[in-house]
């Protein structure tokens, strides 16, 4: 639910950082930093989403469940 605005969002903070004369890369090509803008996002996005799935699956250890705490 919150994916697509936390993207778009996050494109906006790059091309902010890559077109920023002060505090960001200061480059002038605004076509350009909005292309790398929205490949970086992508990027953090897949990563995030790849990173994610490792917590869905189920634990690979002996330890005892809460359940089987609970039975005990």
């Amino acid at each position: 639910m919150t994916l697509i605005p936390g993207y778009l969002l996050f494109i906006v903070d790059l091309l902010y950082l890559i077109t920023d004369q002060t505090i960001g890369f200061g480059m002038t090509n605004r076509t350009l930093a909005f292309v790398i803008s929205i490949i970086g996002a992508f990027a953090i996005t897949v990563l995030i989403i790849k990173n994610s799935v490792g917590f869905n699956r189920t634990k690979e250890n002996d330890s005892l469940d809460d359940f089987e705490l609970e039975q005990l």
